[in-house]
């Protein structure tokens, strides 16, 4: 993983230690993947086991930043349902899910003590795979998983986000998923992006 020169090394401010029970879970969980490795459903887990190996191999400053990253997704993954199946064009065309991802472009801001606010977004776009460059196995990978898993719980569909820190070029892939019952409050294939902006950079939590 090509590592960048963060914000705070570069002003001189101090970066927080990650957790070291969050460090434990996460061998933990390693050590239970290495196991469940061996069923059906290896290819999935290799790709889950190489992205928590690569979180270990980080230096502290960059396992805190995708700490962070986690944490600003979870808090708007409700924004990421509603209108990212907009922003796919979900509706005329379910199947652009296994072709597009949905691109979330942003910087950190050290001011914020907030995960909701923890990001300011620069840019929303979307892309295929290849976009995304050695990620892109990872990617793949995530698209059968979400098959799958939408399958399995009977689901509407789904897509893929990646969210994208500038200054360090580390990347949040997760599987977003839905159903029809969600409205859509007027937003359109026009509107999604601007407010998809707004409400992350304004931290709304829905």
């Amino acid at each position: 993983m090509s590592h960048l020169t963060t914000e705070s090394a570069k002003t001189g401010s101090p970066t927080k230690e990650p957790n070291r029970k969050e460090l434990m879970q996460l061998r933990w969980m390693l050590n239970r993947m290495s196991k469940d490795c061996q069923t059906k459903h290896w290819p999935q887990h290799k790709q889950f086991c190489k992205v928590n190996r690569r979180i270990l191999e980080m230096p502290p400053e960059h396992a805190e930043r995708m700490k962070q990253l986690r944490a600003f997704t979870t808090k708007h993954r409700p924004t990421l349902v509603q209108l990212g199946r907009l922003a796919l064009d979900l509706y005329k065309h379910p199947e652009n899910w296994l072709k597009y991802v949905l691109i979330v472009r942003v910087r950190v801001r050290h001011d914020s003590k907030k995960a909701e606010t923890a990001f300011h977004v620069h840019d929303i776009l979307v892309e295929t795979p290849d976009f995304c460059g050695k990620y892109k196995d990872s990617i793949l990978v995530q698209f059968k998983y979400m098959r799958e898993v939408n399958d399995r719980v009977g689901g509407d569909g789904g897509y893929t986000a990646v969210i994208q820190d500038l200054d360090t070029r580390l990347q949040n892939i997760v599987g977003v998923g839905f159903t029809r019952e969600l409205t859509d409050e007027g937003f359109n294939e026009h509107n999604w992006k601007e407010a998809m902006m707004e409400r992350m950079n304004c931290g709304t939590v829905l």
